[in-house]
């Protein structure tokens, strides 16, 4: 990517935003609103309810360069509890967006405010970031009580492959945390 863009797609969990950063020089302060509701979509030729962000499935790209910061507020028009989960950002893993394990919900009718000032990550910081999606993809999979004989075999494939792509990602941080 030129010009260290960094580019979010929110998805339909949220975390808690809200982190201390190291001192930063704020070149630009972008501002977005976000609204999760239950609406009406049609992604594959029938109409069903479905959770959208700003009226949208996926929500609305976001996009900030490396020393803006963003601020972006997160309002639950839903009768239920929700969270946004962020890919794109390295965060603590409290801000992770897995409600109730990880991030506290945002409740029907409130509005989380965030605040978040962006830096590139490393190689492995991404990597660090991205085993714990893995590891639950897996978690996931091997606790879900499936029937059909297709699915079963889905999920085993997808256990198969997340635990390749962990050993990978393990072995690469190795590799590159020695040759430094």
């Amino acid at each position: 990517m030129k010009n260290n863009s960094i580019i979010i797609i929110v998805l339909l969990l949220f975390a808690n935003f809200l982190q201390a950063q190291e001192e930063t020089t704020i070149k630009t302060v972008r501002e977005y609103k976000l609204e999760i509701a239950k609406n009406k979509t049609n992604i594959t030729g029938k109409d069903v309810m479905g959770m959208t962000v700003n009226g949208t499935i996926p929500g609305p790209v976001l996009e900030f360069t490396e020393g803006e910061q963003a601020v972006i507020h997160v309002k639950n028009t839903m009768d239920v509890e929700t969270s946004v989960h962020w890919h794109g950002l390295l965060l603590p893993n409290f801000q992770d967006g897995v409600p109730y394990l990880t991030t506290p919900p945002i409740k029907p009718g409130a509005t989380l405010y965030g605040l978040r000032a962006q830096k590139p990550i490393s190689d492995i910081q991404y990597m660090k970031a991205m085993i714990p999606h893995h590891s639950s993809a897996i978690l996931v999979s091997n606790n879900v009580n499936l029937k059909d004989p297709e699915v079963i075999k889905l999920s085993k494939e997808i256990i198969k492959a997340q635990e390749k792509e962990i050993a990978q990602m393990k072995a690469a941080i190795e590799r590159i945390e020695n040759n430094n």
